[in-house]
């Protein structure tokens, strides 16, 4: 595992704080903000609406390129569907074909894979992405495989060394017990997110959400509630 220190010059860094699109988690977590690793987890729609919204938040607050890493095999479910960025994009006046050409989708479809990103950290670096949305994160990778994902993420985090979001998102325990149940992946995932959300929609009413604050470093541990619709996570 990747164990490089962040150096002190880059902590003098500018940080920039991205609406997620909801009002209601932006004053739970006090938004998205550069140089910082963010966990959500849970209801695999909401989560969908969010990784776009996202996408097209950061593009307009920063006028940079936005990359999603979706590590998921397309054997098994959507990897990613443009429709649905395009669509988000008009929801924000957006031009759907510049969100398109802005918004980089890198497709992990192994483990071997997900152990070899040099190059993808170079391209990051190269075209001064400033958010990384890293979609599926622990599909890849069950009980046995956890050192190699352990390495991933060392790996990722040299990006925080230029100041970039690290958004993950993931499936909950399968094994979790408690309420909110923990997340997917090794203990080492919850340790390195300094910001971890559970989401879950009402079983009377699913385009209610629940949204839980799992985890952050100056935010006390509450939750709030949200309406998802087709257009994405909204406030109620």
């Amino acid at each position: 595992m990747n164990t490089s220190f962040i150096r002190s010059s880059q902590l003098l860094l500018k940080t920039v704080k991205l609406n997620t699109g909801c009002k209601a988690l932006d004053n739970l977590i006090d938004k998205i903000e550069t140089g910082k690793t963010y966990l959500f987890y849970g209801d695999e729609k909401v989560l969908e609406k969010l990784l776009y919204s996202l996408a097209v938040n950061a593009l307009l607050r920063l006028e940079k390129p936005v990359l999603v890493v979706t590590m998921r095999d397309y054997h098994n479910g959507i990897t990613f569907d443009t429709y649905d960025l395009g669509y988000t994009a008009v929801q924000y006046g957006l031009d759907p074909e510049y969100v398109l050409k802005s918004v980089y989708v890198a497709s992990v479809f192994n483990r071997r894979q997900a152990v070899n990103i040099k190059d993808l950290i170079a391209f990051i670096k190269s075209r001064g992405i400033k958010i990384v949305l890293v979609w599926a994160s622990t599909d890849l990778f069950e009980y046995e495989d956890y050192p190699k994902m352990i390495k991933f993420l060392g790996l990722l985090k040299q990006t925080l060394e230029n100041d970039i979001a690290l958004v993950f998102f993931s499936r909950k325990s399968r094994l979790s017990m408690g309420y909110p149940p923990k997340p997917d992946g090794p203990i080492f995932f919850k340790h390195f997110a300094g910001v971890i959300v559970y989401f879950r929609r009402s079983a009377r009413d699913e385009k209610i959400v629940k949204i839980y604050l799992v985890k952050h470093p100056y935010k006390p541990l509450k939750n709030t509630t949200a309406f998802l619709d087709y257009h994405g996570l909204t406030d109620l």
